[in-house]
Parts: structure tokens; sequence; C-alpha cells
């Protein structure tokens, strides 16, 4: 509610955008130099949450190519280690009144729908090996057993 008449600012969203894009630009300029981010084959900010006072900004980030939990933890320690780096950067760069400060969060998004993707495909598969002999057809119904269409 930043605005009278009780309207949600849109503010934060657009500054949270601004901080996204140029923290990406960094990260794929190198501006971060730790050999945790640089060992991962890709860093990418996925998302910037800001909060309403423009102060904070939670900076969700994608981690491939690094040894799985360890990796990404180490890359996610790195960026929390560098953030007063970034956020001189960024203050530097898109000159907002107040910076915000930075806190690193693993986005596990793409993770959960990868798994997911995968508990669709092992779906998929049981169900073709299933053999037509499984499924009873018409004439194996019990006369219990009421044709499709009928309660």
């Amino acid at each position: 509610m930043g605005r009278k008449g009780g309207r949600p600012s849109h503010r934060p969203v657009r500054v949270g955008e601004q901080v996204k894009a140029r923290l990406s630009e960094l990260l794929l300029e190198g501006t971060v130099k730790d050999p945790r981010i640089q060992r991962a084959t890709l860093v990418s900010v996925t998302d910037v949450q800001m909060t309403p006072d423009l102060k904070r900004a939670r900076v969700y980030v994608s981690v491939f190519g690094a040894d799985e939990a360890d990796g990404a933890r180490g890359v996610i320690e790195a960026l929390q280690a560098c953030a007063g780096l970034l956020k001189n950067q960024l203050s530097a760069d898109l000159g907002l009144r107040f910076t915000p400060h930075l806190d690193f969060r693993p986005d596990e998004s793409i993770a959960q729908g990868a798994h997911m993707e995968q508990v669709i495909r092992d779906v998929r598969s049981e169900d073709a090996s299933r053999t037509d002999d499984e499924i009873p057809g018409p004439a194996e119904r019990t006369s219990e057993e009421p044709p499709h269409g009928e309660p």
C-alpha cells in the first residue's frame, strides 16, 4: 500500500527488474572473482523481490554445473560474501536513492520442475509397460460392472 487510496505501488517491481538485469550483467561480465562462482557452468539471477521501502532485495539465483547441493550452496555463500561489492556497483549504475541490501537465495523452482517432469515420465513409462491383458475389455467385465455412460 504505497500510495494514497490503498493502491499498491509498482515501483518495487520496476526496481526489482532493474536490479535483476544489472546483477545478471555483473555476473556475466565476471565482476565476481570468487572461484566458487567461476567453477559453476552458469549462475543466473531468476527473480528479485523488493521490499515496499526498496531497502532490501531478495535475489533468487539458479546454479548449473556445480556439484549439486554443495556447489549451489557455495555459490550462494560466495554471492552473499561479495554482496557489498555488488551493492556498490548497483549504486553507481542505477542511481537509486537507497541501494538495497542484497539477500541471495537459491531458486529451486527449476529443480522442482525437473523433478515433476521425471515423475510424469515415470508414470507414462509405467502405463506404457502395462499390457492390454491387464486392462479389462468389454467382454471381460463382470455383469455387475455397468458399461461406460451407464450408472
